[in-house]
C-alpha cells in the first residue's frame, strides 16, 4: 500500500511540475493583407462616373483585413504611412481604422494626391505585430 501511495505521489509531482506557465494568447499575421489591397480616391470628383457618389455623399470603404489569427480582442490602428509623393500626414488626419481592420474615408476630406503605403498594427493581449505595406491608398 505505501507504494501505490509513493507512486501516486511521485506521478502527482511529475503532473504539477510539467504545467508551466505559459504565454497568454496568441496573434498570428504572417498572411494578413487586404484583398483587393489598393483603392483609388479621386479628389476631384466625375460627376458621370461617382453620381451616386455624389449624390448620397459615400465615404470610400476597403474590405476587411484578412489572414490574422489570435485571441480576441484584436484591434487595428494605422501605424506608419510610407509616400514618395504625397503628404502622409494628410492620410493620418484622414484616414481611420474600423471593426475588423476596414480602412474608412470620409466624403469629405482633405487627402493629397499620392500614393500612399498603409502599414497596419495589429494588438492584443499578446502584443502588436505590424502589416507592412498592407494596403496602397493612392489619390489623383
Amino acid at each position: 500500500m505505501k507504494q501505490i501511495i509513493l507512486l501516486v505521489i511521485v506521478s502527482l509531482g511529475f503532473w504539477l511540475a510539467s504545467c508551466e506557465k505559459g504565454e497568454i494568447g496568441y496573434l498570428i499575421t504572417e498572411e494578413a493583407g487586404y484583398l483587393p489591397d489598393s483603392m483609388v480616391i479621386r479628389t476631384v470628383l466625375d460627376p458621370s462616373l461617382d453620381a451616386s457618389r455624389i449624390k448620397y455623399q459615400t465615404p470610400w470603404f476597403s474590405t476587411e483585413i484578412q489572414g490574422v489569427e489570435g485571441t480576441d480582442p484584436i484591434s487595428y490602428s494605422l501605424s506608419e504611412v510610407n509616400t514618395d509623393d504625397g503628404n502622409a500626414q494628410s492620410v493620418f488626419d484622414n484616414v481611420e481604422l474600423k471593426g475588423i481592420g476596414v480602412l474608412y474615408i470620409p466624403y469629405e476630406n482633405t487627402l493629397e494626391p499620392g500614393r500612399y503605403y498603409l502599414t497596419v498594427k495589429v494588438s492584443n493581449v499578446n502584443g502588436d505585430q505590424f502589416v507592412k505595406d498592407a494596403f496602397t491608398l493612392i489619390v489623383e
